[in-house]
């Protein structure tokens, strides 16, 4: 069992069933970006034993109560126990997808672990454990959109609650494959869209909010709505606390509280602050906006959150040293005569999947080609990298 947190008093006891895939995912993050093979070979020891906790806790939502019972027992099937880990649930224990979307991260990246350190059998066993999972997961979720008669991703299997900040976990840094439940996922962040859009245009009451949602900039990114990203970060930045002589954060902390409120003068709980999640998240979303790798091939996408109005200026966008799974990335767009010229300096090895660039208004390119002049392959709006270093130039219709 990894714990919640552990302090002078020693391990908390409070069941929280996130912490034992999210340990096991900072392990392999952290040789992903060092190569410390000494490092994992330390760790291996404990994440077998993490994976070994996940699989006692899982079997106990295994058994033919759960398999045979009714639709209410069944949505439960394969998932770990209820917990807390979700604040919104502290009051009464619930089956947080929160959980599972993090356990399923462990179990992969578990399965990852093992091949490096040549462990070919766990390897094998635990890939075959996390495809289980994912496909129980998915039933689950389902399922309860069923019971409950809803079009989105449900915080949890008993509520059918809607939590688009809860659910953004399982694009990043989780990597579920929605598979089937694709239409849901898009739906919950379209309801999340509607809901921010009411709430910054004023048509919709409210008092206050945590910066957790952060985390949804990188959502609406993978997704593919950059716009909405660049809107929602201009909405967080006016909400940075305490705001300097300029608002907006300017000359300020730059920073957000756990809780803003409307009113930045009115008492009231706030949390934290600076509160260093909501920090974690806006970097973890930004990042994305940069550069983010897919994991189903291993791929790295940049410039996917990157608006037109910057690729196309003079000055343009220039991007050095960003630490990726597969070293410094170092690149830069600016316009040119009426095109856009990219160029993707270094990065230290090409992933398995090769290196992608995500272009806005994909549908309003006239042509992408090297610097030769010879088309530039693409799917879908993402145009390969052939080689480092290179450069592309793109063009407009008018």
């Amino acid at each position: 069992k990894v714990p919640c947190c552990v302090d002078t008093r020693g391990p908390d006891p409070v069941p929280e069933h996130d912490s034992h895939g999210e340990y096991i995912a900072a392990v392999r993050t952290y040789f992903d970006f060092t190569g410390d093979s000494d490092f994992l070979t330390h760790h291996w020891p404990r994440v077998l034993k993490a994976t070994e906790y996940i699989e006692y806790l899982r079997k106990q939502r295994m058994t033919d109560e759960f398999a045979k019972g009714p639709d209410e027992k069944r949505v439960l099937y394969g998932l770990m126990p209820e917990s807390i880990s979700h604040e919104g649930y502290s009051a009464k224990p619930m089956h947080s997808y929160w959980d599972d979307f993090w356990t399923l991260k462990g179990l992969r990246d578990a399965a990852r672990v093992a091949a490096l350190v040549g462990e070919k059998n766990h390897a094998a066993r635990l890939d075959a454990i996390a495809k289980d999972f994912a496909r129980t997961l998915n039933d689950s979720i389902a399922l309860a959109m069923s019971i409950k008669k809803i079009g989105y991703i449900p915080g949890c299997a008993e509520l059918g609650d809607f939590d688009a900040t809860s659910t953004t976990v399982a694009m990043f840094p989780c990597e579920w494959e929605p598979g089937e439940l694709r239409p849901a996922l898009d739906a919950t962040f379209d309801r999340y869209w509607a809901f921010f859009k009411s709430r910054r245009d004023g048509t919709l009451a409210w008092k206050d909010y945590t910066p957790y949602e952060h985390r949804v900039t990188g959502s609406m990114v993978m997704l593919g709505h950059r716009e909405r990203a660049l809107e929602m970060l201009d909405f967080f930045f006016a909400d940075q606390r305490p705001q300097g002589a300029g608002g907006g954060g300017g000359g300020g902390w730059r920073h957000w509280a756990e809780v803003v409120r409307k009113d930045a003068r009115e008492q009231g709980f706030i949390g934290d602050m600076p509160h260093t999640w909501c920090g974690s998240d806006y970097i973890n979303s930004v990042r994305t906006m940069l550069a983010y790798r897919r994991e189903r091939d291993e791929a790295l996408v940049i410039g996917a959150g990157l608006p037109r109005a910057w690729l196309e200026d003079a000055e343009g966008v220039a991007v050095r040293g960003l630490r990726t799974e597969w070293g410094a990335l170092t690149f830069s767009a600016k316009g040119d005569a009426g095109t856009i010229v990219l160029r993707v300096e270094t990065l230290e090895r090409m992933p398995p999947g090769g290196v992608w660039v995500s272009l806005p208004d994909a549908d309003r390119i006239a042509s992408v080609s090297l610097g030769q002049g010879k088309p530039v392959a693409h799917v879908e709006g993402l145009y390969r990298v052939p080689a480092l270093p290179v450069m592309l130039r793109i063009e407009y219709r008018k």
